[in-house]
């Protein structure tokens, strides 16, 4: 078994772990729970680009588990689908049709979720909810069928179902840096530093 083959059972063994105990999935806590598989699974090369990787791999494996992650709300700074789009129903003009076909996976999705793992802002107010209500209505391709709330996307202002205080929320969570870097990780680091050329600062 390959490298990488193993660092994907481990990330799916510990969202298991997590969604097991009914606990909330997230790659901050992941990172802070497992930093000597990280350091681990990390390529020299990819030391440069520590968040982009690891963010890269736990999604994937989130998604291959079809289990909701917190970093899965995007930040219009890291995600190639934070492009504003100008219209409150998906822009016809930057996206395709939406098929028939796609709208009855979507909301077969949607059916198939349950309240508990469900984000809910206040009383009777689900992210999920107002994402199908909205994805339902939507006649273009648009990045809600996939279930993913760009927080950049003019739509959700316009969107009667949020309030500002939930748009605001929803903004500011995961908004998080990487966890402070412990002593015995940054020994790790360090051993890894004097081997070669690493420009990375601890």
């Amino acid at each position: 078994m390959d490298t990488n083959s193993n660092c994907d059972q481990a990330i799916e063994a510990y969202i298991n772990e997590k969604t097991g105990r009914n606990e909330q999935v997230s790659l901050a806590q992941f990172i802070d729970d497992n930093f000597e598989l990280v350091a681990q699974y990390t390529e020299d090369n990819q030391w440069e680009s520590l968040e982009h990787v690891w963010s890269a791999r736990f999604n994937a494996a989130a998604r291959r588990l079809d289990v909701n992650v917190a970093s899965h709300v995007s930040d219009p700074s890291d995600s190639p689908s934070a492009t504003p789009i100008s219209s409150s129903i998906a822009s016809k003009e930057e996206s395709c049709q939406l098929t028939h076909e796609a709208k009855a996976e979507f909301e077969q999705k949607f059916k198939a979720m349950k309240d508990d793992k469900k984000w809910k802002l206040r009383d009777g107010v689900y992210v999920e909810d107002v994402m199908y209500k909205f994805g339902m209505k939507s006649t273009h391709e648009h990045p809600v069928h996939s279930f993913i709330l760009n927080v950049s996307d003019k739509c959700w202002e316009e969107c009667s179902d949020f309030t500002a205080e939930d748009l605001n929320t929803i903004r500011t969570f995961g908004n998080y840096a990487f966890p402070a870097i412990s002593d015995n990780l940054k020994d790790i680091l360090e051993n890894f530093r004097s081997r070669g050329n690493f420009h990375f600062a601890l």
